[in-house]
């Protein structure tokens, strides 16, 4: 087996930069993580980057749109967000409401039976 150094990116909150935290895998498993705090201010509420599925930009978690059904991180120009829910729609999923909002179709189901319950 083989070991191989294993790379994170971080957006730390306090100092407001991106940082790195490595670790060493033996075989494809982390057995020797990095303890996660920034290197610069020791900061540790950090929050995880990921990648767009579909075009590879890196965000914040926080930033990025969520895809439940995919299981994957998508960036707010390759997918729309769910006004309720907040995830992201997937292609052709997408529901107009009256107002213009745009919601999935999870959302627009379950607000039918809402209302279908308030009658």
């Amino acid at each position: 087996m083989i070991h191989t150094l294993e790379v994170n990116s971080f957006y730390c909150r306090s100092c407001k930069k991106v940082r790195h935290s490595f670790g060493v895998a033996f075989g494809g498993v982390l057995v020797s993580p990095a303890a996660p705090c920034c290197r610069v201010c020791n900061g540790t509420d950090l929050e995880q980057i990921v990648e767009c599925e579909a075009c590879g930009h890196a965000m914040r978690e926080s930033a990025s749109l969520w895809s439940e059904s995919e299981d994957k991180y998508f960036c707010s120009d390759c997918r729309t967000a769910c006004s309720c829910c907040g995830n992201a729609i997937d292609e052709g999923g997408e529901v107009y409401e009256d107002d213009g909002t745009v919601i999935c179709s999870t959302c627009e189901w379950e607000q039918r039976l809402i209302k279908a319950k308030l009658k």
